[in-house]
């Protein structure tokens, strides 16, 4: 089972509108896995995600530059002060917007619909996917904060940029 970068009490202070008794195990953690896995890892790449992965379980060595990666806050750089969220916010954003989209619904060839409600309408799914692309915004935002930060404090952090974003979105046609 793969290690979570953020846990229930972060989650819940960092993402909006979540009631605290959330079953954390079951509906939250499996999209948290998917996110980390679609998400942050792509954009950190496999080496460094490992190492973060590695960091956030071992509790052996502190690094206080993960630190502020994961939680967010204030950094001076080339004498500028800066602010970010953290990967724990970017995390939560990401893992909110999924938990949106696939709330109350099932997608039908005429779209997003409610299980039992035969009043339900594209409406519903029109302000759902709204509110998705609005919070995933918020997560993207985040995420770049946070690799700006790792930019900026590549050595102390032990940061590659990876090549992984770029093939993302290459698609192959096999023709016949």
């Amino acid at each position: 089972m793969q290690t979570l970068l953020i846990n229930k009490p972060t989650f819940i202070e960092k993402a909006r509108f979540f009631d605290a008794n959330i079953n954390f195990d079951n509906n939250i953690a499996p999209i948290i896995r998917e996110v980390q896995q679609v998400d942050i890892k792509p954009q950190f790449g496999d080496v460094f995600f490992n190492k973060l992965l590695t960091y956030v379980t071992s509790h052996t060595e502190t690094n206080e530059y993960l630190d502020k990666l994961i939680a967010g806050g204030l950094y001076t750089f080339e004498e500028e002060t800066y602010s970010f969220e953290g990967l724990e916010s970017a995390i939560a954003y990401y893992t909110q917007a999924n938990m949106i989209n696939s709330l109350s619904g099932f997608l039908t060839a005429t779209g997003m619909r409610a299980g039992n409600d035969t009043y339900s309408s594209m409406a519903d799914y029109k302000d759902r996917q709204k509110t998705y692309d609005t919070i995933r915004k918020v997560g993207e935002s985040h995420m770049a904060d946070c690799i700006v930060y790792l930019n900026r404090f590549a050595k102390e952090t032990g940061w590659v940029a990876c090549k992984t974003k770029e093939r993302r979105h290459n698609f192959y046609v096999i023709g016949s």
